[in-house]
């Protein structure tokens, strides 16, 4: 982390720096944290919207422990997953997601819990958990960071307030920064601390070490049960999926049969990498899909932030022919594209 409005409490030094490799980092972060606003006149509907979540968690219930459970969430997911999530007719916009929460994570909630007062149900396993040993607090701009000089394994070991008031280090030579926001405090970390490890809130107990090794053994036996067979089916569909590239290779057990228009059954989608800059990304697009700088840049913001975008919409030869033109435009280093 890089210090600005620094002041050294051991020397009663001051001292100010201007970060212009940060203030150019938060300009591009800025960019790519853009967050699109999703038109509330969206229809949406009437299926998803008098979707019930909590009749399809009881049928959940009843299918437990049976092959039927794996063929039930299954049949779901293939007709509900294109519905919940659909394209704008504007490609830049991104992708919409319709109800995804009550149709497709809480039924999966209340089956896994049990019930459905979800905020009871976390209290109570929480509550089965011993208190962390390390503090992970995230700092917001313009938040106080200390960094102890001769304990800290290199200057951006920082404490947050709280637990620096709370450990050895406030008797030690230290310097007060004010955080750029984000980073987090590295109470509880070993590899951070040359000694005075743990404050006093974040200090493990006499036999905790050991009672960590055990922690699902204190999770309830039905609990247990239900995340073991629910994760197995969530983590063999994600596999089955990730691995394929293209639509036909889905399973059909995993794929709704659905009337599809023609002319916009596929998309070319650019996945993002270490290679290539912003200004590549825009560029290529530019002069690929003959979309505007700030359309582009929107699209590359995508990429960096999800991981991909699409960017093209319409029949396999109209999205193989921008694909080509994307390799074609980056012949050197190939972007990664496909259709």
């Amino acid at each position: 982390m890089n210090d600005t409005d620094s002041v050294d409490m051991s020397s009663g030094e001051e001292s100010e720096s201007i970060d212009l490799i940060g203030s150019n980092l938060n300009e591009r972060m800025s960019v790519s944290l853009e967050m699109r606003v999703v038109p509330s006149d969206v229809p949406i509907s009437e299926e998803l919207s008098q979707f019930d979540s909590s009749r399809f968690a009881q049928e959940l219930f009843l299918k437990a422990g049976t092959h039927d459970f794996e063929t039930c969430l299954h049949q779901h997911w293939r007709h509900y997953v294109p519905l919940c999530y659909t394209y704008h007719s504007n490609l830049v916009e991104g992708m919409m997601e319709l109800n995804a929460e009550s149709i497709l994570f809480r039924p999966l909630e209340i089956f896994l819990y049990g019930n459905e007062d979800m905020e009871n149900a976390v209290q109570t396993i929480t509550a089965l958990n011993n208190p962390p040993t390390v503090c992970g607090h995230l700092f917001k701009p313009e938040e106080p960071t200390y960094f102890c000089r001769d304990c800290c394994v290199d200057s951006t070991c920082v404490l947050c307030t709280e637990c620096f008031l709370q450990s050895e280090h406030r008797k030690h030579r230290y310097k007060m920064s004010m955080s750029g926001g984000g980073g987090y405090c590295d109470c509880g970390d070993k590899e951070a601390w040359k000694q005075d490890v743990h404050c006093n809130l974040h200090k493990p107990s006499i036999n905790q070490e050991q009672d960590n090794d055990n922690i699902l053994e204190r999770l309830p036996i039905q609990l247990k049960n239900r995340a073991r067979q629910l994760f197995e089916v969530l983590f063999n569909f994600s596999i089955q999926l990730l691995c394929c590239e293209a639509y036909e290779n889905i399973p059909t057990t995993l794929r709704e049969v659905v009337q599809i228009d023609i002319d916009n059954q596929y998309v070319t989608m650019v996945f993002n990498d270490e290679i290539h800059t912003y200004d590549q990304v825009i560029s290529v697009l530019t002069q690929s899909i003959f979309c505007s700088k700030q359309e582009g840049r929107e699209y590359a913001s995508t990429v960096d932030r999800e991981g991909r975008s699409a960017v093209k919409c319409g029949n396999f030869e109209q999205c193989l022919e921008v694909k080509q033109m994307i390799l074609q435009k980056t012949v050197d280093v190939p972007l990664k594209c496909l259709v």
